[in-house]
């Protein structure tokens, strides 16, 4: 039986942390089918799928065996996915929002409200601090792979996000749809 796993860490960044626990699922018959890491400071995070052909209770033994890697700086979690279906659902399609700009307070958070008011999923995010080349200004860029369900009404959902671009200063880039 197919069993997925859901592995996330993080913690104080060193070499060999990826191996460590790479190894670990290898050595449990484990594979890795999607992963995402970065640094962040000197801290270091990562997020895993893993398939495992085995039954219920060898996954939790696979599962305590992740666990067991942790230190007193360095955090694991592993559980099993909940099962799902990889189909979007009836009608839904897929779009993309890049906004960037001066960084500034709360602008994730105004931002991923507008898309939960909408019911809109948000598949991958990224978001990005840096400073501007010249003047040193912090500017922010993020983008955002999305699933719009059918009910949304595209022009209302552009029109509240060009109000958002007024009432923040920020510019916002919205594809719609895309693959």
């Amino acid at each position: 039986m197919k069993l997925y796993v859901v592995v996330s860490a993080v913690g104080r960044d060193r070499p060999g942390l990826v191996n460590k626990i790479s190894h670990e699922i290898k050595k449990n018959g484990g594979n890795i089918e999607l992963q995402r890491s970065a640094k962040m400071v000197d801290e270091f995070a990562l997020i895993s799928l893993v398939s495992l052909d085995a039954a219920p209770e060898q996954a939790e033994h696979f599962i305590a065996s992740l666990r067991d890697l942790q230190s007193d700086d360095f955090f694991i979690y592993a559980r099993k996915a909940v099962a799902a279906s990889s189909e979007r659902p009836a009608g839904a399609l897929c779009g993309e929002l890049i906004a960037e700009g001066a960084d500034q307070m709360g602008l994730i958070d105004e931002i991923t409200l507008l898309l939960f008011e909408n019911a809109i999923n948000i598949e991958a995010m990224e978001y990005d601090v840096q400073n501007a080349p010249m003047t040193g200004t912090q500017l922010f860029q993020m983008h955002a792979k999305i699933v719009l369900p059918a009910k949304v009404d595209v022009a209302e959902f552009k029109k509240k996000l060009r109000g958002m671009e007024d009432r923040l200063n920020i510019d916002i880039l919205f594809r719609f749809p895309v693959e």
